[in-house]
């Protein structure tokens, strides 16, 4: 309520205004907000607007988006990597992959093309499928020697929990020669290579 006397604002159920003393008889009723004495002794607070500071990513995102774009290529192929080094790994534990690497390495003609020690390269190519005492492998095993590279070809098949190889062959990368090294190197008798 507003004392008509002084324009002072008052609670509406008082009796007498507290600054010039107006008696209110019969005047507690709320009066209308909208008169004229009200809006120019009590004035709506003003609002400024203050400007605010850009987001983060707004202030940044010429760098930012690289950065991040940078980031996800550097994962993706670090994920690639790890992918590669553990099936290669995999492959590499298998006893296929160790018996036709001895076969190849104890071989006189490859011994001779490649020179000694032959050792393997680190990433082996192909597949190995084993479902209980049955499988398949089909192995590229790269290898080198003093004297130059090769290529080491193994196919294998498991029955009854053995390996049998039917194909070992070795090519020499610089000739192209190609060298059979599955006869006279598995005597009769000898354990082939197991899973």
């Amino acid at each position: 309520m507003i004392c008509p006397q002084c324009g002072r604002k008052t609670w509406f159920d008082i009796v007498e205004c507290k600054q010039c003393g107006w008696h209110f008889a019969g005047l507690n009723d709320p009066q209308p907000t909208s008169s004229s004495t009200e809006t120019a002794l009590d004035p709506q607070p003003c609002l400024v607007s203050v400007p605010t500071e850009p987001s983060w990513m707004r202030r940044n995102w010429h760098w930012a988006l690289p950065a991040g774009c940078l980031g996800l290529l550097v994962f993706s192929v670090a994920l690639v990597g790890f992918v590669l080094v553990v099936v290669t790994s995999a492959m590499k534990q298998s006893d296929t992959y160790r018996e036709a690497l001895s076969c190849a390495q104890r071989h006189p003609a490859v011994q001779t093309r490649l020179g000694t020690p032959v050792s393997a390269g680190f990433f082996v190519t192909g597949s190995i499928n084993v479902s209980g005492g049955s499988g398949q492998a089909d192995l590229a095993i790269p290898l080198s020697g003093p004297r130059g590279k090769a290529t080491l070809f193994a196919v294998a098949v498991k029955t009854a929990g053995e390996w049998h190889f039917s194909v070992l062959v070795v090519q020499i990368t610089t000739t192209g020669e190609r060298l059979d090294i599955l006869d006279g190197l598995l005597p009769t008798g000898a354990k082939p290579a197991t899973a």
